[in-house]
């Protein structure tokens, strides 16, 4: 880290004094894997940050462990207490592979060939991240893969979250009973171009709107909704790009009370245009972020 510029200090957390760790921007912990999961002597140190205020600061979690998918991770388990701290992730965990022959002793274990030049360039790769971070110098794809493991962090939803998107599901289904009451009351609002195919695409673009909803309501995760999201952004697009414009404004405030019709009788025809143009650009827009948005904070949570 010190090649790029970045003032760092190596201290054993046995010698460390906790207090002092709200001085520092970036807090990099490691510890050996130890019967699948961090040392004891980590772990009690990492209870003693919660009286600490370090939310803002940036953390990296790193671990020595051996090369097999059966080992375990102290790192995946330093990483989640850092970010409960409220700590951002500057960089995803990394481990150290070791290898000790059988029926060697603990202090025999060795590192694995190209360990050390993998962690050499991790120091330099966070020294330049911390910069970024800091306004040292521009933008970078590591603000991009920030926001993804921002993402990861919140993916899975509490129950007050999960019961907001029930608030969400009543008011689209609310939306659409809005529209089929035009329809079914002929108030004039649907013109002669709206048929039975523009009457799919509406209500079906509406409802699929629910999906995403649906979903993060039923399984508390956040991630998966997407695809169903990303499946709601094409099916808009493809409603409405090749379509005519089916609708007369004059008469969109006619279901509406008419205390509150004023709240929405300056709508033309014109003026709803923009919106529904927006969306269509919006969503091409949305497709890809989605997509790659998913796919890295997928990455993350497999990790």
């Amino acid at each position: 880290m010190q090649e790029t510029g970045v003032e760092a200090e190596s201290v054993n957390i046995k010698q460390s004094r906790v207090d002092r760790l709200t001085g520092y921007d970036l807090l990099a912990l490691g510890a050996p894997t130890q019967y699948f999961t961090a040392s004891k002597p980590l772990k009690i140190f990492l209870e003693q940050l919660k009286g600490l205020d370090l939310k803002g600061r940036r953390g990296f979690a790193f671990d020595t462990r051996l090369d097999s998918r059966l080992s375990g991770s102290a790192a995946k388990f330093i990483e989640k207490r850092l970010q409960e701290l409220g700590i951002d992730i500057i960089r995803p965990r990394a481990s150290a592979l070791v290898v000790c022959e059988k029926g060697a002793k603990p202090e025999d274990t060795m590192l694995k060939d190209g360990m050390e030049d993998l962690f050499e360039s991790i120091g330099k790769e966070l020294g330049t991240l911390d910069k970024d971070a800091t306004g040292e110098s521009g933008m970078t794809e590591r603000q991009h893969l920030g926001w993804a493991e921002k993402e990861a962090s919140r993916d899975r939803m509490t129950l007050s979250e999960r019961g907001g998107e029930i608030a969400t599901v009543i008011g689209i289904i609310l939306v659409a009973l809005f529209f089929y009451a035009h329809q079914a009351w002929s108030t004039g609002f649907f013109t002669s171009a709206f048929a039975s195919t523009e009457a799919f695409l509406l209500y079906g673009s509406i409802l699929t709107g629910m999906a995403g909803s649906v979903a993060r309501l039923v399984t508390g995760r956040r991630n998966i909704s997407r695809l169903l999201e990303l499946a709601t952004s094409i099916f808009w697009i493809v409603s409405w790009l090749f379509y005519v414009f089916p609708f007369n404004f004059a008469h969109f405030a006619d279901m509406v009370p008419k205390f509150l019709r004023f709240l929405v009788s300056w709508i033309t025809n014109d003026i709803a245009r923009i919106p529904f143009a927006l969306g269509i650009l919006g969503g091409v827009a949305f497709i890809p972020v989605n997509v790659i948005l998913y796919l890295m904070v997928r990455r993350l949570l497999r990790r």
